[in-house]
């Protein structure tokens, strides 16, 4: 599930290492409204987490290789993440369980304390094993720590560790885990309690106890998983990620434009569609003339030589510069044009020219909900 924030792609090899066992108390609530407090002997492991994913970059510094490969051997250190108790924010709600977002919050600043880092945080269900109904499901969701919001949901245990299937100090009841990972503003469930996510609140799943479903043999000392990402630029923002800029010979009043500089001047869309998805109405027709010179004159003729409009395109004068016009398919006598092929005859100052060809298609226009 993705979350606030993407480094890009990534090849996650979590490693299961020996670990000990931790006392967890917990409340829950098998009653409405009842708490009950109970302590479980739980063992976990430790983990280790590398990003093992590799590129190739060009490598114009080098003489003897035209690239090099990238890689991100070191191990990524687990960053714990306090719960968010109050918000000055009321727009951003309070958030209990380890949310990345929290650090943004926490400390009233932007930060990216959370890159190249990972979090793994656990949840307990006590004795659901048998329970089929959702509303009892979240009544033995296990809470931890949590002040003044008791049935809110909290990570149980000590962060960065994986735990294992637990019976009470008592010899009663079982607690199994969910466990969620977040790395790079993903977040995955390693789901062995089968309860689908974390629990209760609007993002939580709550499955019911499926009687077909075997509890078998957790993870083992040595075991790895493989986790992949996708999307975003590959690399950024980790040590050996290399930005390459490319600065073009900035522009003058003294600048010449050939005739073959003008010829990259584009116009979209080609053709025009009344439907296409920049258009929210039938009165918010428009076609983008793309890559212009600073200044020109931009004449649209029919295919018969009728001149339908003239644009003077002024960046120089203009209070908002851009290398972009915006046509709105209206004639110079403020009359919508017809469905046809048009010709845009593109002129600079200097007399450098280029003639692009585009069409029109208009017609109904219907809106559609989602």
């Amino acid at each position: 599930e993705d979350a606030s924030f993407n480094n890009g792609p990534g090849k996650y090899i979590l490693e299961f290492l020996p670990g000990g066992e931790e006392e967890i108390t917990v409340d829950y609530f098998p009653v409405k409204d009842e708490k009950k407090t109970k302590t479980f002997k739980a063992k976990y492991y430790n983990v280790k987490l590398v990003n093992a994913i590799s590129f190739k970059r060009p490598a114009p510094e080098r003489e003897d290789v035209d690239s090099v490969e990238v890689t991100y051997p070191l191990e990524m250190p687990h960053l714990t993440i306090a719960p968010l108790l109050q918000s000055t924010d009321p727009r951003r709600p309070i958030r209990l369980y380890p949310d990345p977002r929290n650090l943004y919050y926490t400390n009233n600043k932007n930060t990216n304390e959370f890159i190249g880092k990972f979090n793994l945080s656990a949840y307990g269900w006590i004795d659901a094993r048998t329970k089929n109904s959702s509303l009892d499901l979240q009544k033995l969701y296990a809470r931890q720590g949590v002040q003044k919001n008791e049935k809110m949901d909290c990570s149980i245990g000590t962060q960065g560790r994986y735990y294992l299937s637990a019976q009470a100090v008592d010899g009663s009841e079982i607690m199994d885990f969910s466990h969620i990972l977040h790395i790079a503003g993903v977040q995955y469930v390693i789901d062995y309690a089968n309860k689908g996510r974390r629990g209760t609140g609007a993002n939580g799943v709550v499955k019911d106890a499926d009687p077909n479903f075997k509890y078998t043999e957790d993870f083992k000392v040595g075991d790895k998983l493989e986790l992949t990402t996708y999307g975003g630029a590959l690399g950024l923002p980790l040590p050996g990620a290399k930005v390459r800029v490319k600065i073009s010979e900035g522009e003058n009043k003294d600048k010449k434009y050939t005739d073959k500089i003008l010829d990259q001047i584009s116009i979209v869309p080609n053709p025009y569609y009344i439907s296409h998805q920049e258009q929210s109405s039938p009165y918010d027709a428009k076609i983008l003339f793309t890559r212009l010179p600073k200044q020109c004159k931009i004449e649209i003729y029919t295919i018969t030589g009728d001149k339908v409009v003239t644009i003077n395109h002024d960046e120089v004068s203009s209070d908002s510069p851009a290398q972009v016009q915006i046509w709105d398919l209206l004639s110079k006598n403020g009359q919508r044009v017809s469905s046809q092929t048009f010709a845009a005859l593109i002129t600079t100052p200097d007399g450098a020219q280029t003639i692009k060809n585009f069409s029109v298609i208009v017609g109904g226009f219907r809106v559609y909900g989602e």
